[in-house]
């Protein structure tokens, strides 16, 4: 029994494109996440402010709000592989720019913004051609446990960089914490530049077919017209605006919790970190062996409940393991939330379409948490911690009780995308 759940996802390792791509990602996104905390942990220290580390995670994140649904549309009309080294090679400029500076004793809070600004842009013209490449390296049927790896991944990264981070961040200027990141994007992109896309038939159609469009204005229009008369995709994306404007934003301001609350210093502050990226590697594999497309929507509702009640147990934990603990059940949640929503629109989007609804879904999973961060920073530094996060928490169980209302229109309206894509195809 357990054996036959794992065959979608020995399958999808069995495509060499898609190992060969998974093997790089991963070593990339261990970096990235070694570098997240430590550019985190260096503003908290420089300031203690709980609003700079909101401003922090809006200058990273604001750019995917504006330039996702646009750059989504290039994607759908460029060689995403070729668009994809070149993001990475400009990541590792920043990257490397930011381990001079703290070298040199010359980094500040400005310098961190404006990393955080270029890290920003660069992701939001990668990132959608990063999603939107993985349908093409797996056969459809692999795309649930595909996608599902590729979450499990990135949560795994999440898991070992705080604790490859956190010794790192214990010497004296933190700078051997920024050298991980440069080291793993020259691994990742020699894997890309080594990479050979299978060419998908309908892929390829249908960049041809958005080729001859008038420009990236009307690609976008068209993108978001698609998705708000969907039946199933705009209800998705608006269930994963709420679960991002409460659960999803508190990641981001994971020091004002750990230290500034608990005054759990920097290895409490990778604890939290390493906490929810435990239960989202755990919501990761479950959801590549376990969870089936015809329940991705109901996941996707209860997991938004589940990351609701988290964040609200989170903010009134009487004890730094018991937070600890909580936190685990908000990275299960909201890394079950968001890989369920990713591979229903992985699977319902035309293939012309899907780089501009993953840049729709890039603008809500990114941008909405760094506005709801901001909001809890600068609520956190006038009345502390537990208000805000209580607040967020009432936000994302209104959507996902309002969801649940929706709940057969939502699946009627994915049903009714699948039968046309078959009855086109």
């Amino acid at each position: 029994m357990a054996r036959n759940r794992l065959k979608p996802l020995f399958r999808a390792l069995a495509a060499p494109a898609y190992r060969q791509y998974t093997i790089g990602n991963a070593t990339s996104l261990i970096g990235m996440w070694v570098q997240r905390l430590a550019i985190g942990w260096m503003a908290w220290k420089l300031t203690g402010s709980g609003a700079w580390l909101g401003v922090l995670a809006m200058c990273e994140l604001l750019p995917t709000v504006i330039l996702s649904p646009a750059v989504g549309a290039l994607a759908d009309r460029l060689d995403r592989r070729r668009l994809i080294i070149a993001t990475q090679g400009l990541m590792l400029v920043q990257s490397l720019t930011a381990f001079t500076l703290v070298a040199t004793g010359l980094i500040t809070i400005g310098w961190l913004v404006a990393l955080g600004l270029v890290l920003g842009v660069v992701t939001a013209f990668g990132q959608p051609a990063r999603l939107a490449l993985v349908p093409e390296l797996v056969p459809r049927d692999d795309l649930p446990a595909a996608v599902a790896l590729n979450a499990s991944l990135f949560n795994l990264a999440r898991f070992l960089g705080p604790a490859i981070a956190a010794p790192l961040l214990a010497l004296e200027d933190g700078t051997a914490a920024f050298a991980a990141y440069p080291l793993t994007l020259i691994l990742f992109l020699v894997q890309l530049i080594r990479l050979r896309v299978p060419v998908a038939e309908d892929a390829g159609s249908g960049r041809a077919r958005t080729a001859t469009r008038p420009g990236l204005i009307a690609d976008f229009r068209d993108g978001l017209a698609f998705a708000v008369r969907h039946g199933g995709i705009g209800p998705l994306l608006a269930l994963l605006c709420f679960a991002s404007l409460g659960a999803r934003a508190l990641p981001e301001i994971l020091p004002a919790l750990a230290d500034g609350h608990f005054g759990a210093g920097a290895g409490g502050y990778a604890a939290f970190t390493a906490a929810i990226g435990i239960g989202a590697l755990a919501a990761g594999l479950w959801m590549a062996i376990g969870a089936g497309e015809r329940r991705l929507v109901q996941v996707a509702v209860v997991a938004t409940a589940l990351g609701a009640a988290g964040t609200a147990l989170s903010a009134l934990a009487p004890t730094e393991p018991v937070a600890i603990a909580l936190l685990t059940l908000v990275g299960f949640a909201i890394t079950s939330n968001g890989i369920s929503i990713q591979t229903l629109l992985q699977l319902h989007a035309p293939p012309d379409r899907r780089g501009r609804v993953i840049g729709l879904y890039l603008v809500v999973m990114r941008g909405v948490p760094a506005l709801g961060a901001l909001a809890i920073g600068s609520a956190a530094d006038l009345v502390g911690i537990t208000p805000p996060l209580l607040a967020a928490a009432l936000i994302a169980a209104a959507g996902a009780a309002h969801a649940w209302t929706r709940l057969p229109r939502i699946e009627a309206g994915l049903a009714g995308s699948a039968a046309s894509g078959r009855s086109e195809g």
